[in-house]
């Protein structure tokens, strides 16, 4: 180990609790009411809507994707070459 890297401060980046909790709370009303679309849609019964509801859906997976899976870590290139 070098001097240089001795030296170095690692930056530790934690969110707080309660950001954490908020965040949640947001996916959760985010997806209350795209599930209530989904929902008035369906009811309505006309073929027509199929379309809509599946694009509702897509919506709602890549919401999820993008809140809980951290699939946008892969692609930040901030992580050390090993």
């Amino acid at each position: 180990m070098t001097e240089e890297t001795k030296n170095e401060e690692v930056e530790i980046v934690e969110e707080s609790p309660k950001a954490d909790f908020s965040m949640n709370w947001l996916v959760f009303w985010v997806l209350i009411v795209l599930t209530a679309g989904e929902f008035i849609l369906g009811t309505a019964g006309s073929p027509q809507t199929m379309a809509l509801m599946m694009v509702i859906a897509l919506l709602k997976v890549g919401f999820i994707i993008s809140q809980y899976m951290n699939i946008g870590r892969l692609f930040a290139g901030d992580e050390e070459s090993h």
